[in-house]
């Protein structure tokens, strides 16, 4: 309908409605008027007929005044008057009940001109485009047959409230979009070659496909698989992952799914005791789409990482939970009481500890997460990252020493001796056979002085190395940022 046409339509109903207002005032006030002239008319009539009744004589001889009804022949004497009512004693006369019609008859205009005047102010609301909010019906059992035996709610019709949504209610809402994740990687080892496989959880980001998971569960892997809520597999490519966070982006083909993308929370907004629940694959992908529910333990937990020989790798400061997270419940989704992400599930504590789950919390990682989309890599990290970790260069290397750079004709410094190929540093152009001269413009004799600035930033931080080639006789500089140890 033409948009001028529907705004001439209200227009015009309002009027209507204002001329139907005047038209009811103007015929409640009739009606009142004609009880009033009733009343008036019933009230003289009353007045002549008692005139009638009641005759006054004086007796000069007694000094008194007697009032005697027509029809009456007694009289009695009270306060000085004569007044004739033997024939009603003991009977009270029966008072008219036409003054009670006359009552309710007006009190009945009243409030039908009320009435009235609601409804035309509601209707010209109405046309003119305000809403009377009103209870949402509840949703009716139905059944094929028209039987009301089964009932039928769907996922956008849960109702949130103030208090968020059920147990149940988040679960049905939240479970079509967690998946399960499976990782294939070649493995070489002095018993031979074959294929490892890691399974853990994920949910699912957008409806293009982008699938966010944990970094430790595709590291390295050769092939990705993801199941839908409904068990089917798709090939998943990945975008890109960061260690220091334990962060990867997969994608799989959106074209023919209906995929829906898991709500986003606010971390930050969490306090202690609020209630969460923990969807993923626990034990494996048979286990598909299990859900535990807790609450919020504790909030900005450091968590330290050591490698092998006790180490400290990272500290990460990470929500506690006691929402049941087991092997595999790694990198899905641990949802509030509105079915929203605030954080990644990750790890637990094991051994002689129990309820006690550690999840990274999604604010903290948003950021990476779109890097990664756009980048296939983080960047750059903020101050407010909620993870830190000593940063290496991925090096091992000796000291020259004044007697063998006097002896080569070489510069002092840090000869790289062996390098990690999937490092930064390596990426921007350090080679084996390099010496290191000076670290971001402070000159480095010993291994102890490169290691003692280093140990100044952080992984993630960019940093410059002064380098001389003596293969090419030549000193540049490269830039890159610190790997997570």
């Amino acid at each position: 309908m033409d948009k001028n046409y529907e705004n001439v339509q209200n227009g015009t109903d309002l009027q209507n409605s204002e001329e139907v207002k005047e038209e009811l005032t103007e015929e409640i006030k009739e009606q009142a008027q004609e009880i009033k002239e009733e009343v008036k008319e019933e009230v003289s009539e009353k007045a002549e007929e008692a005139a009638e009744e009641v005759k006054a004589s004086y007796d000069p001889q007694s000094g008194t005044y007697s009032y005697v009804k027509a029809d009456k022949a007694e009289k009695s004497n009270v306060d000085g008057c004569m007044w004739d009512n033997t024939a009603d004693a003991g009977k009270k006369e029966k008072k008219s009940s036409k003054g009670f019609k006359v009552f309710a008859a007006v009190m009945l205009a009243v409030f039908a001109l009320s009435a009235a005047t609601i409804a035309v102010f509601m209707t010209a609301d109405y046309l003119a485009g305000k809403t009377y909010n009103a209870p949402a019906p509840a949703p009716q059992p139905v059944s094929q047959n028209g039987a009301s035996d089964v009932q039928v709610v769907q996922l956008s019709a849960f109702a949130e409230k103030k208090t968020g949504l059920t147990k149940s209610e988040v679960a049905a809402k939240c479970t079509p979009s967690a998946v399960g994740v499976k990782a294939e990687a070649d493995v070489s080892s002095m018993f031979g070659n074959y294929v490892s496989t890691t399974s853990g959880s994920g949910f699912i980001y957008s409806s293009d496909g982008y699938i966010i998971t944990n970094h430790h569960i595709i590291e390295n892997a050769k092939t990705v698989t993801v199941y839908l809520y409904d068990n089917t597999q798709h090939e998943a490519e990945v975008v890109g992952s960061d260690k220091l966070t334990d962060i990867a982006v997969l994608k799989i083909d959106p074209e023919g799914l209906d995929l829906v993308p898991m709500a986003i929370g606010d971390s930050d907004a969490l306090v202690v005791g609020d209630e969460v629940l923990a969807i993923g694959c626990p034990a494996g992908l048979n286990y598909l789409n299990s859900v535990t529910d807790g609450i919020i333990s504790g909030i900005n937990r450091e968590v330290r990482f050591y490698d092998g020989y006790s180490t400290k790798k990272k500290t990460m400061t990470m929500l506690q939970t006691n929402a049941t997270i087991n092997r595999g419940n790694s990198g899905g989704a641990l949802v509030n009481a509105y079915g929203e992400v605030v954080g990644i599930n990750n790890l637990k504590l094991a051994s002689d500890y129990e309820d006690i789950g550690f999840s990274i919390p999604i604010n903290g990682v948003l950021p990476e997460i779109k890097q990664i989309i756009e980048y296939g890599e983080v960047v750059e990290r903020s101050e407010s990252s909620y993870v830190a970790s000593e940063g290496i260069i991925g090096i091992s290397g000796s000291a020259i020493s004044d007697a063998q750079a006097e002896y080569y004709g070489i510069p002092k410094g840090i000869l790289v001796m062996q390098i990690n190929k999937d490092s930064s540093a390596a990426k921007a152009g350090l080679k084996r056979g390099d010496i290191i001269t000076a670290y971001n413009g402070k000159t480095v004799y010993t291994v102890d002085e490169l290691n003692k600035y280093k140990a100044e930033n952080k992984a993630g931080d960019k940093v410059t190395l002064s380098i001389f080639r003596d293969a090419d006789n030549d000193s540049f500089e490269i830039t890159f940022t610190l790997d997570p140890a």
